[in-house]
């Protein structure tokens, strides 16, 4: 599946990577979306989960704003992460948000 068009809001000042779309089934007007960048200081991989809405007018989506965010010193642990978000179960996302625990 092509990934559709997406639109990050200018004050993200990072070089992100699109790792991931995620359309609601329901409502294809709104969605997230999985992006990643390295920390300029600490070099952990930073993995962000962006809510994001359809503007009809250009068929793309724009990025309103971030959901949740992920510190991953380990950077191996970090991309299987991304690579299992978009299947994790409710439960599992919702101990990674709230994990003590840094990988």
């Amino acid at each position: 599946m092509e990934l559709p068009e997406i639109n990050l809001p200018q004050d993200y000042n990072y070089s992100a990577t699109i790792e991931g779309v995620m359309i609601n089934p329901h409502d294809n007007g709104v969605g997230a979306t999985i992006l990643s960048f390295s920390d300029e200081i600490t070099g952990d991989l930073i993995v962000k989960v962006c809510a994001m809405i359809h503007d009809a007018q250009t068929d793309s989506y724009d990025v309103i704003r971030d959901l949740e965010a992920f510190s991953f010193k380990d950077i191996a642990y970090g991309r299987d992460f991304i690579k299992r978000l978009p299947t994790m179960s409710a439960i599992e996302l919702m101990f990674m948000m709230n994990a003590t625990v840094q990988h």
